[in-house]
């Protein structure tokens, strides 16, 4: 890189023009005219008289002179501060930063200040300073030199009085134009700093656009759209669900639905549409890296849902932060309302129903659940319980808006795993279950199921399967657990001594370990 100097005037207010301004640390070897183009896209030094003052930034409202008289501005930018600019997603998924020509952008203000027509702007203000040292982040320097981007930096008039015992204020203004579409929306980077050297900070433009590109898909296996699930009633449903974002380092949040939109029938102490919960917080796919990156900018979160006796839909995407969907650096920003999406979830009357609990956490409430066991360790009591309902189309009032519910037996779907004992039987109702399990009937199905895994088991992933028949269709209902048995780990017997405990241990251990 070589460095050198251009006295340059393009931009400059008048009040600036008797006083030195100059550029340094220009990137790569460029043409006179384009020097003067853009020499105050770079590194470049305002010097005034010295003043004995300390040096700070004026961080509270000042006053500037203007056309349109003293306007108040906000203050210095804290550092760190972002600029954002909400880009497009075209209908191929591609990012369209790019500023309309016809007709020109608003004017943007901070305070009562205005920004030039067409761009976005900030005002340093500092005390006892001779000058102040602008420089841009080299991914803003890349869009300089592609001719994306236009700067402009004016030296502005106090518009009060100044306090003689801080010393001598300059104001300078530094407006960006982009052109056209930026190629990287992100760590664009304007510092700034007092001269000589006391304070320096920078702000960033952000140009992006919120999440995007909605989608739904089962929690086990590999992720496949899909745009409902069904469910027999009263029983849960886990859903992932994953949205792209066009800036790998702008972290993502998945929140809502805003909206569930369903039939909500009558229940014994509830009348709600069902339950909603989250089952994860938001992760990035691929694992947030060293540098805050997310590979391939897709995110995803899961979520359960129980419904009644109705269709369900689930609307994602439609609000702002901190309801919906959002982004870090565009959280207030709208989600594309274009790309928001719904999810459908359908009860099915014709299957018996696997009642879920949120109070009873150990009992099993979704398929393809696994937990861990230990040699020795008598698990914890799993309780299952099972109905079969359906709508009252015979009542004389509103037909079809109530429903009746009666017991089902609870089977063991194939081989009972060695060693464990499930027991059937009825129940009534049952008052520790949530309120929307609590129905108006004589019993449920229940069965429990304890196992203690013995020495040999360990290593392995055990499946415990029950199912529950429709009285009526006979269509059948399977859930299945995992119970994952722990290597190397056991609970100790009461006669068990150190060296009867290490040698069980060392049984343990697999030979080809």
């Amino acid at each position: 890189t070589s460095k050198q100097t251009v006295r340059c005037s393009t931009h400059v207010s008048s009040a600036v023009l008797d006083r030195s301004i100059y550029l340094s640390n220009f990137l790569g070897v460029v043409s006179p005219n384009l020097k003067m183009k853009y020499c105050f896209l770079l590194l470049l030094t305002l010097r005034f008289a010295s003043n004995v003052a300390a040096q700070r930034f004026v961080d509270t409202s000042f006053k500037v002179i203007t056309s349109k008289g003293n306007l108040s501005t906000l203050g210095t930018p804290q550092n760190g501060t972002y600029f954002n600019r909400t880009c497009s997603i075209s209908s191929s998924d591609t990012l369209d930063c790019s500023f309309p020509t016809n007709p020109l952008p608003p004017l943007l203000k901070r305070g009562d200040y205005e920004c030039p027509q067409s761009s976005i702007c900030f005002v340093v203000a500092a005390y006892g300073a001779s000058g102040i040292k602008f420089s841009l982040s080299n991914e803003l320097l890349q869009q300089v030199q592609l001719q994306n981007v236009q700067t402009q930096i004016q030296q502005k008039l106090p518009g009060q009085e100044p306090n003689p015992t801080d010393g001598n204020l300059i104001i300078y203004e530094f407006a960006i134009f982009p052109q056209q579409q930026f190629l990287q929306p992100y760590n664009l980077k304007i510092f700034f700093e007092t001269v000589p050297f006391k304070e320096r900070r920078y702000v960033n433009l952000y140009y992006g656009s919120p999440p995007y590109n909605i989608q739904f898909s089962q929690v086990t296996g590999p992720f496949i759209p899909i745009s409902s699930m069904t469910t027999a009633p009263f029983q849960s449903i886990q859903v992932r669900i994953r949205v792209s974002h066009h800036s790998f380092y702008d972290n993502v949040t998945i929140g809502g639905p805003e909206q569930i939109s369903g039939q909500s029938v009558s229940l014994y102490l509830n009348g709600t549409y069902g339950n909603f919960s989250w089952r994860t917080s938001t992760m990035c796919v691929g694992g947030i890296q060293s540098d805050g990156k997310c590979p391939d900018g897709l995110w995803e979160r899961q979520f359960a849902f129980k419904p009644q006796l109705s269709t369900y839909t689930l609307s994602f995407g439609q609000s702002k932060f901190p309801q919906g969907i959002y982004s870090t650096y565009l959280s207030q920003s709208p989600f594309n309302v274009a790309t928001s999406k719904d999810f459908v979830v359908q009860a099915d009357l014709k299957l018996s129903s696997f009642i879920d609990s949120i109070l009873q956490n150990n009992d099993p409430q979704f398929n393809d659940e696994v937990r861990l066991a230990f040699v020795n360790c008598p698990m914890k009591t799993m309780t299952l319980y099972a109905i079969t309902a359906a709508l009252n189309v015979t009542q004389t009032s509103n037909p079809g808006t109530v429903f009746v519910v009666s017991s089902v037996a609870i089977k063991v779907s194939g081989k009972l795993v060695e060693g464990a004992i499930a027991v059937p039987t009825f129940q009534a109702r049952y008052s520790a279950m949530d309120a929307s399990n609590k129905f108006d009937s004589p019993q449920y199905g229940k069965m429990t199921v304890d196992w203690t895994p013995r020495q040999g088991q360990e290593g392995y992933t055990y499946n415990f399967c029950f199912n529950v028949t429709h009285p009526v269709t006979h269509f059948s209902n399977i859930r299945c657990l995992g119970v994952k048995v722990v290597r190397c780990q056991y609970c100790t017997l009461q006669a068990d001594t150190l060296l009867v405990g290490f040698t069980r241990l060392l049984a343990l251990i697999p030979i080809d370990r």
